[in-house]
């Protein structure tokens, strides 16, 4: 018995040993096999890299050769550096130059890889905070390297992307004409007089089929990112345009340059374009901002050219919303920035500045035909000199006024009918004045001084005249107009 019992503990202890030494055996192949996997990716990690190193190097060889020997302007070495480029192109250097980053991403993955299986080796935490950097790593890369192909906007553009843009572009095409196929048979089912919920359900539901895969059957495929941007271009010209002036300005800062190239480009511009681009540099030239409202300083006398200059795109700014409708507050708002340059840049703008102004008046808008009013009877009043020295060039539209008094007669607007009826004569009886370039007043005959007051609202205008017949014909319509008011 105890035999038969020290036989079996000895066929169970030698069944047990050799079942360990099978398990180890197990355990050592799947280490074995684990460690060559590891050291298979990070020695592929390695070769890629050092293969990306070694063609950049030689790349650039390459191209330092492409540039030797090619400065100067003659016919030969025009003819050279184009030999030397049409060959470039023929060898594939770019695809070359492309295939460096490729190789470069590839290793980083292959490494991270090797690096995970290596960590769960040791630890489980370990690995498991590696996976999760590794991860979002390998998000960022796989997101930014997919993006350009569907958002044509997207600038995250690299040589991985292209390849991805390459393969998703060529299996477009036969999806465009599966796609067109389709449409063509749902456009079969539909039926304008079908009878029966199902039939209309069905034709409904066609309907919707035929219009979406037509949109994409219809849409052209774009084998470059160049062809794609082009079409963008196309779209958004105005845009680009603005963007592009208002920084090439904001950079510069130049009155030249604002004179010169900006203002010529914004008369170019549509209406709401350029409306929106005298905003964004009239921000950037500003002396100072408070409380949103921008101040031109009256004691740089440096900068006065400049903001006669911005002062004639505010004026070209008002012309243009007479071009197409738009709102009435951008109008009023250029008249509101338009009042504060005035006060340094009006001699130097005077008769386009009445010019825009006279056209105002007659505004469907009552809000902008008073506020024009307001400001050309206020510059008016403080610079009636100014007024006289620009009398024979013609720019005062005593028409316009005298329609505005008009209107304000049948609207029932005493103040502004009033202050009308003084504008008329102030500009109808006012000198042709001729200035020398000392500034020294010359008057070509002698006029007779008279003063024309008017107190109102503590307000007084005066004037120093000579009428003529017309003048005091206007003058007359003038005064009669306001006593049957």
């Amino acid at each position: 018995m105890a035999q038969s019992n020290g036989i079996d503990l000895a066929s169970l202890a030698s069944s047990s040993s050799s079942q360990t030494s099978s398990l180890d055996s197990g355990v050592d192949g799947f280490t074995r096999s684990r460690a060559a996997l590891i050291n298979g990716l990070w020695f592929s990690s390695l070769i890629c890299s050092l293969a990306a190193a070694s063609i950049s190097l030689m790349t650039k060889q390459w191209l330092n050769q492409y540039t030797s020997g090619i400065a100067g302007i003659s016919p030969e070495i025009a003819r050279l550096r184009q030999f030397r480029y049409d060959n470039l192109r023929k060898w594939k250097v770019a695809e070359i130059v492309m295939l460096l980053p490729i190789l470069l991403q590839g290793a980083l993955v292959l490494f991270l890889v090797g690096l995970i299986l290596f960590l769960l080796t040791i630890d489980n935490n370990v690995a498991i905070m590696a996976i999760v950097l590794v991860a979002l790593l390998i998000s960022f890369i796989f997101v930014t390297t997919v993006l350009p192909t569907f958002m044509p906007d997207c600038s995250y553009q690299s040589p991985q992307a292209w390849a991805i843009f390459v393969v998703i572009q060529t299996l477009k095409k036969p999806a465009r004409g599966l796609a067109r196929w389709i449409a063509t048979y749902a456009n079969q089912i539909i039926s304008p007089h079908a009878d029966g919920a199902l039939r209309r359900l069905s034709s409904k539901f066609a309907k919707r089929v035929v219009r979406r895969f037509s949109r994409f059957a219809d849409k052209p495929n774009s084998h470059s990112w160049k062809a794609r941007e082009r079409v963008l271009i196309d779209d958004k010209d105005t845009s680009l345009d603005q963007g592009m002036l208002v920084g090439a300005d904001r950079t510069f800062l130049d009155d030249n340059f604002l004179r010169n190239v900006v203002q010529p480009c914004l008369n170019a511009m549509p209406p709401s374009a350029a409306t929106q681009c005298y905003y964004d540099i009239r921000a950037h030239r500003a002396d100072r901002v408070v409380g949103g409202v921008l101040y031109f300083d009256e004691n740089k006398s440096s900068r006065t050219e400049s903001v006669a200059t911005l002062t004639d795109i505010t004026l070209s700014a008002l012309a243009k919303t007479r071009e197409e409708e738009t709102s009435v507050e951008h109008t009023i708002y250029i008249l509101q920035t338009l009042e504060r340059l005035l006060v340094r840049t009006l001699p130097h703008t005077y008769c386009r500045f009445y010019h825009v102004l006279f056209s105002l008046l007659d505004d469907r808008d009552t809000g902008v035909s008073h506020l024009a009013f307001v400001i050309l009877y206020q510059q008016l009043s403080r610079n009636l000199e100014l007024s006289a020295q620009h009398t024979s060039a013609g720019c005062h539209d005593l028409g316009a006024v005298v329609s505005f008094m008009s209107n304000a007669r049948k609207d029932g607007d005493i103040k502004h009918f009033l202050d009308a009826c003084d504008l008329v004569i102030s500009l109808a009886t006012l000198p042709a004045v001729e200035f020398t370039e000392q500034s020294d007043v010359r008057r070509k005959r002698s006029c007779t001084c008279r003063t024309s007051s008017r107190h109102r609202s503590g307000r007084t205008i005066r004037g120093c005249f000579t009428p003529s017949r017309a003048s005091r014909r206007t003058l007359s319509h003038s005064r009669s107009g306001a006593r049957a008011f």
